[in-house]
């Protein structure tokens, strides 16, 4: 069902007497709108009011008084026009944001729609019921309200913001030009339509958060210039063109606690590498220019941006300093992991006491939360805190998981046996899988295992005389890059 909403100026109705109404105009235009009524377009009409009153031209009358006449004028036009209609044979009801008495309908969205629906003509008059608001203000909330799906706001004039948002709240388009209503009605009723060139189906279109690299393979294989891009409500945003894939240049990042490219994220070997900042095991990463690269032999790289702040005379608030002392924690299982260096110790102090924390109380709560995992995934547990590694021609993947008791470990294990056998046989990158699950408080990790020769190499690493069905016990062994990783890697190359 199509819906218009047509404004007729107060001079319009006045014809050449300027003022007051001339019927034969009034008439004239009932014919029009009759046509369209017969042809099932619902209709509505506001009406201006300068035929009787411009009381913006006055300067001995108070301007809430002058917008009132105003709107008392719009009603009058309304009941004469609407009359008028009535006897061209059309139904009609005319709505006011103001009780009228018996002449007008107060206005609601629910009656006005209901009107329309019922096939008569519905007039809006006084416009917006407040002075300082003009009736073409009126007719965009009556529009907005009406279910419009577009507005044509013409000779440049300024749309407010509280039209736009009410305008995107009901999906409703709001489109501004300098041209005049003439101008913009000529040019609409001589434009092609766009169904006639565009396609409402399989449309190629992006959403906002779209990567570049994953929309320009498939820009490159289309025959289109531009492609139209969309909120994730499905509203349309913009176009994006060959040429802006091709000024947008790399992502700019910086790899931080890695080095390598099967740790990095998804394109990396696409975005232009800044800076280093790691404490691991040098790995394969390649830049095409020379890069700043610090990497020591720290038990977290937490305290290496400590160092950074420090260096360079800038202080850390106190909520960096927790995030910063969290991950020194974290990392070196509360100070106590042979990983831990004298400069971590010195850090997660001096961050500790910037932040308020007690580092010892801290930890034991910070690991028992990270260590409930009852309602977490078998896949969700092993790449919880995963990092894979090339180690010749084979992949290593090696997950842990922090424990605070015995009951936990015991559970993690009962839920991983089946799916430690998944990870290899169903990833073609992982040759050898295991999962450290480690208990904080002794210092023991529990090493489940999958994948050829993952028992074996396990045995040699550590000299185990006997490897379980699914997992191994090592003493002592808590750091995954210090000892679990260094003591396989040597074992694999032999």
């Amino acid at each position: 069902m199509k819906r218009v909403l047509l404004k007729l100026s107060g001079e319009a109705l006045a014809g050449e007497k300027k003022t007051g109404f001339d019927e034969a105009t009034c008439i004239g235009v009932a014919k029009q709108v009759k046509q369209l009524v017969d042809d099932g377009v619902q209709v509505a009409i506001v009406t201006g009011g300068g035929n009787f009153w411009r009381g913006r031209t006055s300067e001995t009358i108070d301007r809430v008084k002058a917008d009132q006449i105003g709107m008392l004028a719009t009603v009058m036009n309304c009941i004469y026009v609407s009359d008028i209609f009535r006897f061209a044979g059309m139904e009609t009801e005319v709505f006011t944001p103001f009780v009228c008495g018996a002449f007008t309908t107060l206005f609601s969205k629910d009656k006005a729609v209901e009107a329309l629906n019922q096939g008569k003509v519905v007039f809006f008059a006084g416009g917006t019921g407040h002075p300082y608001f003009s009736t073409d203000t009126g007719v965009v909330l009556r529009a907005i309200e009406m279910e419009a799906g577009c507005l044509i706001i013409c000779e440049g004039a300024k749309v407010s913001s509280t039209i736009i948002k009410m305008a995107k709240q009901h999906n409703c388009i709001i489109i501004t030009t300098a041209f005049d209503t003439y101008t913009v009605a000529r040019l609409l009723n001589q434009a092609i339509p766009v169904s006639f060139f565009m396609k409402q189906t399989a449309l190629v279109k992006f959403k906002l958060n779209d990567f570049v690299e994953d929309i320009q393979d498939v820009m490159a294989n289309k025959r289109f210039r531009d492609f139209p891009i969309e909120d994730e409500e499905g509203r349309y945003i913009g176009m994006i063109s060959r040429r802006n894939i091709i000024k947008a240049g790399k992502k700019k990042i910086i790899l931080v606690d890695h080095n390598e490219k099967s740790q990095a994220v998804f394109g990396v070997e696409d975005a232009d590498i800044l800076e280093i900042i790691d404490h691991h095991r040098l790995g394969c990463i390649q830049t095409i220019t020379p890069v700043f690269f610090r990497n020591q032999p720290l038990g977290c790289t937490a305290t290496i941006i400590y160092q950074m702040y420090g260096e360079h005379n800038l202080s850390i608030n106190s909520q960096t300093a927790a995030l910063l002392c969290s991950a020194i924690i974290s990392d070196t299982l509360i100070l106590k992991s042979p990983t831990c260096t004298e400069y971590d110790v010195e850090a997660c102090n001096a961050l500790a006491k910037i932040a308020g924390i007690d580092i010892e109380e801290y930890g034991r709560e910070m690991f028992r939360a990270g260590s409930n995992l009852s309602s977490k995934t078998e896949e969700e547990i092993f790449f919880r805190d995963y990092k894979k590694f090339s180690i010749g021609e084979l992949s290593v993947g090696v997950g842990q998981v922090n424990c605070m008791s015995f009951e936990e470990i015991q559970a993690i294990i009962e839920k991983e046996k089946s799916y430690m056998e998944h990870v290899t046989e169903h990833n073609s990158e992982i040759n050898i899988a295991y999962l450290l699950i480690t208990d904080v408080m002794k210092e023991t990790s529990y090493v489940m295992y999958a994948g050829k020769n993952a028992a074996v190499v396990l045995k040699n690493a550590f000299t185990v005389e006997n490897v379980g069905e699914c997992y191994t016990v090592l003493p002592g062994v808590v750091s995954r890059k210090k000892q679990f990783l260094p003591a396989i890697v040597e074992a694999l190359q032999q």
